[in-house]
């Protein structure tokens, strides 16, 4: 037995269907073996995941677990300053690096905790290490990791940041990853931005932060730092593309020493 899923997509010489069964089921089929030019095997998609149950998803972790190799000991590092990451995932734990989870403390009162509270940095961290996790997990090859994570928590669970500690909030998340490991290389990754503070490109005093820490200005180090570009606004973005025209990235990606990325979504 052979099921067909849908009516397929006519070309002009082919016709191309979704089907399942057995290799000895179509082997048997000398109809069906003189109509079919290929088969191929479908390709699996992130919502093919995404709907899975938590047995299923269980499974595809452990297989991929499996084939992971963590970075060399002498391997450099990508610090994520986030909502903080969860750590023990599977899929991060091999490659997160010693004592290298970080968190704000204005003062001895004040407990952001380590662990993720939105979401946002634990995502971040398998776009690091694995950038299409959909793919990897259908792949079959050994995936070998070539840097280590660190984390610092600069977003608090609750509430948000006084706009005056911006910059140096970001300088401490970079200052305990260094201090951690002083030895070690590392790219700073800025996942997040002010949405809604105005600076028509002009320099603010979380920009001039990250000039400072990038080019090394107080202490001669210099350092990579990749910084968000930010989100569009959501009303606008059914005007896409023209809305990229009228507005800007969001603070502090204009700064001039940090490398700014952007990105979109289908």
């Amino acid at each position: 037995k052979v099921e067909v899923f849908g009516s397929g997509i006519e070309f002009p010489d082919r016709t191309v269907c979704l089907a399942r069964g057995s290799l000895t089921n179509m082997s048997r089929c000398a109809t069906l073996l003189d109509r079919v030019a290929e088969l191929r095997r479908p390709t699996l998609t992130a919502a093919d995941f995404i709907d899975m149950d938590a047995t299923e998803e269980a499974e595809w972790i452990e297989e991929l677990c499996s084939r992971i190799e963590p970075p060399a000991e002498g391997a450099p590092a990508v610090c994520l300053l986030d909502t903080g990451v969860d750590a023990d995932h599977p899929l991060l734990k091999p490659s997160f690096a010693k004592g290298a989870l970080f968190a704000y403390r204005r003062d001895d009162s004040e407990d952001w905790g380590l662990r993720d509270h939105h979401g946002h940095g634990t995502k971040m961290s398998g776009t690091i290490l694995y950038a299409d996790l959909a793919h990897v997990l259908e792949s079959t090859e050994q995936i070998k990791h070539h840097v280590w994570l660190e984390s610092a928590k600069i977003l608090p669970p609750k509430g948000s940041n006084p706009k005056e500690l911006f910059g140096a909030i970001t300088m401490d998340g970079v200052a305990q990853a260094e201090l951690n490991s002083p030895q070690r290389n590392r790219v700073v990754c800025l996942a997040t931005t002010a949405p809604k503070a105005k600076h028509n490109g002009t320099p603010s005093s979380w920009s001039a932060t990250l000039d400072q820490i990038a080019s090394g200005a107080t202490d001669d180090v210099d350092r990579l730092i990749i910084v968000c570009a930010g989100n569009s606004e959501s009303s606008t973005r059914g005007s896409f593309p023209d809305n990229v025209f009228t507005e800007s990235i969001q603070d502090p990606a204009q700064a001039w020493n940090a490398l700014t990325v952007g990105a979109y979504t289908d």
